[in-house]
């Protein structure tokens, strides 16, 4: 995808709870496919929505990773890395961005963080593999030397009775 305005009406789409909302529109249903894909289901009987569920055959919990930014130290280098930010290699990877912000509501403790980035993937092997992928590879080089960050995964909670209790 090289029409910038494109990437940027991409990038700045927010899903929530399975969803995907483009600008101000309603929230429409998205369907994930690829190795432990989710898809949002119909609760019969009711008509609403599900939250999102793995297929027994394939009981994979999605991975989040986050990206915490303290500062940008070169906005010129940081705004390329933008630009040439490779969207198709992200979806195709099964990469959704759940958030990107710069305007945290801390509720708790000092928030040193100038912008939290959350993206979802399927699996940690699709997350690896965008990551390591050669598309990213190069524009993440000039991510790392424009910002003071840190950047971790998470494997998704499997909900349960169990995990009910410890929340």
């Amino acid at each position: 995808m090289s029409d910038p305005a494109a990437r940027i009406e991409l990038a700045e789409r927010v899903v929530v709870h399975g969803r995907e909302s483009i600008g101000g529109s309603r929230p429409v249903a998205r369907r994930r496919g690829g190795v432990g894909g989710s898809t949002s289901c119909t609760r019969p009987g009711n008509g609403r929505r599900s939250r999102p569920h793995h297929h027994e055959e394939a009981s994979v919990p999605d991975v989040y990773a986050l990206l915490l930014v303290d500062g940008i130290d070169d906005r010129e280098t940081y705004r390329r890395y933008e630009e040439q930010f490779d969207v198709d290699s992200f979806t195709a990877h099964g990469g959704e961005i759940v958030i990107k912000s710069e305007t945290p509501a801390p509720m708790e403790g000092d928030w040193p963080y100038q912008r939290v980035v959350l993206l979802r993937f399927p699996s940690q092997a699709q997350l690896d593999a965008w990551y390591g992928s050669p598309e990213y590879a190069s524009v993440r080089e000039l991510r790392l030397a424009s910002a003071r960050q840190r950047m971790a995964a998470f494997p998704a909670l499997e909900w349960s009775e169990e995990t009910r209790l410890m929340a």
